[in-house]
């Protein structure tokens, strides 16, 4: 299968080598190849975030998009390297759990990747990753790169829930602008909420009782809540940074309390 773009997601940063090697590795292998960098910057390790960043990305880049997930990248004999074939795009990484805390449908293929015994494991960015991405782009088919797999490891993502008049949720993702962004979706806020009237309270100590349409409703300083562009309820400070102004960080506790409409 020829991928005409491919894309890099990574908990590695960006003051070290590693994202060079890698593109060096591919583009010296396939020098047409185009590299496109999602985020380096996912905090070590950390597989919600790193979802969280792939899933409202991926699916913007054409189809045949071949993507490489390199987070908490290292293998287990459980937690295998595979590449998963899904929604028209082919994604690399290690079956760690990452894949169905994104993936918008079930895959359509996974193949766990056969290694050579000659392989360093301790950067399998590089002599892993970067090297079955250019077997793919010379045509190969999934089939020779190893055998295939029935399921994928499931690791279970934070959801929101509903308790009476109320949904509880918490912060998922905090952006560079220190915005906090919820794991409570705008469908779901609109299918609880009924027309009625509400509460958002963050930490038991901010409390908000509208949602604007964007950061600059209210004056500089204040705390805004908003459906952001992938329609989650995300709490800011405009012009500021409502992580360190409102004590909030990731998992922090926010919670919609609904009022019949008088």
């Amino acid at each position: 299968m020829n991928t005409p773009l491919i894309t890099i997601t990574t908990d590695w940063g960006t003051k070290d080598h590693y994202v060079a090697v890698v593109k060096g590795r591919i583009i010296k292998a396939a020098p047409t190849a185009r590299i496109v960098d999602i985020s380096h910057q996912i905090a070590p390790f950390d597989l919600n975030q790193a979802a969280f960043v792939i899933r409202n990305s991926y699916h913007e880049f054409p189809k045949g998009t071949l993507h490489i997930l390199a987070v908490n990248s290292e293998p287990f004999p459980e937690q295998p390297f595979v590449v998963v074939k899904a929604d028209g795009y082919l994604f690399i990484g290690t079956d760690n759990g990452i894949f169905p805390l994104f993936l918008r449908n079930e895959p359509e293929e996974v193949v766990e990747i056969e290694i050579d015994k000659t392989m360093n494991l301790t950067f399998p960015g590089l002599d892993v990753f970067a090297q079955v991405a250019v077997t793919l782009l010379n045509g190969a088919p999934l089939e020779e790169l190893g055998h295939h797999r029935d399921t994928l490891y499931q690791l279970i993502a934070h959801q929101p829930v509903t308790k009476g008049n109320s949904i509880t949720g918490q912060v998922i993702y905090i952006d560079s602008y220190e915005n906090l962004i919820t794991n409570i979706s705008k469908d779901f806020f609109m299918e609880v909420a009924q027309d009625r009237a509400f509460e958002i309270t963050l930490r038991g100590t901010y409390t908000l009782k509208t949602i604007e349409k964007s950061y600059g409703d209210l004056e500089e300083g204040q705390i805004v809540a908003v459906f952001n562009s992938n329609n989650y309820l995300e709490l800011a400070v405009n012009r500021g940074n409502a992580k360190g102004l409102l004590n909030s960080g990731l998992y922090s506790k926010v919670t919609v309390e609904f009022f019949e409409n008088d």
